[in-house]
């Protein structure tokens, strides 16, 4: 007996064909879905392995490698010139300041016998004037102002010889700051002093002065002074 087989309505508009490639892909989709996820995830560590190899080249491109056989440490040579060249600024610096000084005295000792020469001036002719009215006598007062002459006299001497001990003093350092800027700078840098240039310093003139007061004040005190004590 024959019978037939009747499809449902769906089943009947499916080929089988169809069918078996729509079930074959089903089966397929969670094995490419993970096959997609393992070759996402392998090629982000590929890129950033990547990365971090071209951040390491890229900072390790400016270094330059050390050769193993040499010696970047510094040589004792070059130690030994930086030493030089700060002791001979500092030195340069100390005899600069030496001879400033000594320039600055020259005004403070002329300052010193100004102050001093004039006081004991006033002195002795106060006391000439007034020599009588004070009762004080002849011998005396002559004795008072030679005494005065003689310390206006020794204070002179003593300024000028502080003024010419300076005067060697910068000699001394000024050869000493042309010796130095020939070695360190280049010879000629400056030129050292001249005895000869003697008459454009003013301590020559300080000199001059200080010898010229004290002979004229012993002129006048024993030409218009000493005579009239009597």
């Amino acid at each position: 007996m024959n019978r037939r087989i009747e499809l449902a309505p769906d089943e009947a508009r499916i080929p089988r064909k169809q069918g078996w490639t729509e079930g074959r892909r089903c089966d397929t989709e969670p094995h490419m879905r993970f096959f997609n996820v393992h070759a996402q995830g392998l090629l982000a560590r590929l890129i950033g392995r990547t990365q971090t190899m071209t951040g390491e080249i890229q900072a390790a491109r400016p270094e330059a490698t050390p050769d193993p056989g040499e010696n970047t440490s510094p040589t004792p040579r070059a130690n030994q010139d930086e030493i030089l060249k700060d002791f001979a600024l500092e030195r340069y610096k100390y005899i600069l300041q030496q001879i400033h000084a000594s320039n600055e005295n020259v005004y403070k000792f002329l300052a010193i016998y100004q102050a001093m020469a004039s006081t004991l001036a006033t002195a002795g002719i106060a006391l000439f004037i007034g020599y009588k009215g004070w009762g004080i006598t002849p011998v005396v007062t002559r004795a008072g102002l030679l005494g005065l002459l003689s310390l206006i006299t020794v204070i002179g001497v003593f300024t000028m010889l502080l003024v010419f001990v300076g005067v060697l003093t910068w000699l001394d350092y000024r050869n000493e700051e042309c010796e130095l800027t020939d070695e360190v700078v280049h010879p000629g840098f400056r030129k050292k002093p001249r005895v000869r240039n003697l008459f454009r310093w003013y301590e020559t003139y300080i000199i001059a002065f200080i010898a010229t007061s004290i002979a004229f004040m012993w002129w006048f005190a024993t030409t218009f002074i000493l005579p009239f004590v009597k």
